[in-house]
């Protein structure tokens, strides 16, 4: 088969592949994706003009260009895990951060996040769920979640602690962010697994925007308690203060 009409059934391949993937994961980064697809486009327009013409070697070397978007855009559409993989590899966090899964937020009242994490028992959360400072995700989608100690973040390194002011501009720079509030109890309601060692007894923080609650800024953490009971509960954090134990582990929402 020619070599250009092998370009354009990978092109056409492409394009489904990517729209189709695009609308089940709804996790990509639709501005930086929307520059490549330009870049292919343009590049798909001018091997078109130059092929019309009869000059091969134009042709050819677009060809390669190319070839290597098609490469890139393939990596860009792959499943959340996979390109977070390529994320932990390129950061080089492979031993540091862990892949949580997705976890489905949005389109639910206060009361239903409520009931269905099993919170009307433990009624310091379910007030602070009804919090004006709960925000509640207008539309339905998958966050992917990642689970690390901030001293994975470059921001942290060779340091001994942060400030939680410090998180957020540390997280971004690896296309990481706060959680949606709902993340907290849809971990409890999904049953998700969180760390590696659920008999540790260890307290998993979720990095989110802090509610105000009884004149102190709270968060979500996931606590295990003996017999590897998995609860939700709050933990206060200052904004200024510089304590954060940056061996602590948080899970970010994962942008990549």
């Amino acid at each position: 088969m020619c070599i250009y009409t092998c370009i354009y059934i990978s092109i056409a391949f492409l394009i489904v592949g990517f729209w189709s993937i695009f609308f089940q994961t709804m996790l990509l980064n639709c501005q930086q994706l929307h520059e490549q697809l330009q870049k292919f486009s343009e590049l798909k327009r001018q091997f078109d003009v130059v092929l019309e013409a009869g000059e091969l070697d134009a042709a050819k070397s677009l060809e390669v260009e190319i070839e290597g978007m098609i490469k890139l855009l393939g990596e860009a559409i792959g499943t959340p895990e996979e390109r977070f993989n390529l994320w932990a590899k390129k950061h080089g966090i492979e031993g540091e951060a862990e892949w949580m899964g997705t976890v489905a937020i949005g389109d639910k009242t206060k009361e239903e996040i409520i009931s269905g994490g099993g919170l009307k028992e433990q009624t310091y959360l379910a007030e602070l769920i009804r919090r004006p400072g709960f925000v509640v995700s207008e539309r339905i989608e998958k966050a992917g979640l990642v689970l690390m100690p901030l001293s994975a973040l470059g921001a942290f390194r060779g340091r001994g602690t942060c400030a939680w002011k410090e998180i957020l501009s540390a997280a971004k720079e690896y296309q990481l962010d706060y959680c949606p509030h709902e993340v907290g109890p849809e971990i409890i309601r999904q049953d998700m697994t969180v760390g590696r060692s659920p008999g540790s007894l260890e307290s998993i923080s979720i990095a989110m925007q802090p509610i105000f609650w009884r004149k102190r800024r709270r968060i979500f953490c996931i606590d295990y308690l003996v017999g590897h009971k998995k609860v939700l509960a709050e933990t206060t954090v200052e904004i200024n203060g510089d304590y954060l134990n940056l061996e602590h582990r948080y899970i970010f929402r994962f942008r990549g």
